[in-house]
């Protein structure tokens, strides 16, 4: 992200487990204001050179949520063991899709995040029936 002058403000980036790297200017240049984007609060400092991002005292992560809006479910730690007993661990994730269900009642689509398991359940009795059943509103989950 470049400023008016063309001088680097913030660089973002991802990494192969799907991680967000933001990678800002020194804390010591002085904070000049920060902005939400979705769940992420990225921080605007002072203008210095581009060349000081790259230092890994400047990097921050924030991971990208894997999470299904209306089940809850989430990724499971746990181990692999082998014939010889040896365990290394590992992460069991959902299966999450980015779906555009149309809501009858309101006459549009809405877009979610869920597990398949989800929306299975969605097809089968509809998007706010469902909702009604867990308790959950249309606004808690999108």
């Amino acid at each position: 992200m470049l400023d008016i002058q063309g001088r680097c403000l913030l660089y973002t980036t991802f990494t192969r487990d799907r991680r967000i790297m933001v990678i800002t200017p020194a804390f010591q240049a002085g904070d000049v204001g920060s902005i939400p984007i979705g769940r992420l609060l990225l921080y605007f400092m002072s203008i210095i050179d581009c060349a000081a991002y790259a230092s890994p005292e400047n990097r921050k992560e924030f991971p990208v949520s894997r999470k299904c809006n209306i089940t809850g479910k989430k990724p499971l730690a746990g181990n692999n063991v082998s014939h010889a007993h040896n365990k290394t661990r590992r992460v069991q994730r959902p299966n999450i899709q980015k779906q555009r269900i149309f809501v009858p009642e309101l006459g549009r689509m809405v877009r979610i995040k869920l597990s398949t398991s989800a929306l299975r359940t969605v097809n089968k009795l509809g998007l706010l029936p469902y909702l009604k059943k867990l308790g959950l509103t249309l606004k808690d989950v999108t």
